[in-house]
């Protein structure tokens, strides 16, 4: 379809003793969706094992 996107998610478990991020450890990039409940964003995490991974985030 003209205008869209084909994008994977993956969905990963959190290990104990893993550290937890915040807004803070994203890079914004667009917003992908607009809701009732707010913006989506598409963003890049900055730092750790997946680095320059891209995430969407609400």
């Amino acid at each position: 379809t003209p205008g869209c996107e084909t994008i994977s998610i993956a969905d990963k478990e959190l290990e104990r003793g893993q550290e937890r991020c915040g807004p803070d450890d994203f890079e914004l990039s667009k917003v992908i969706g607009k809701g009732g409940y707010g913006k989506v964003f598409q963003v890049r995490k900055k730092s750790g094992p997946d680095a320059g991974s891209i995430f969407a985030m609400k």
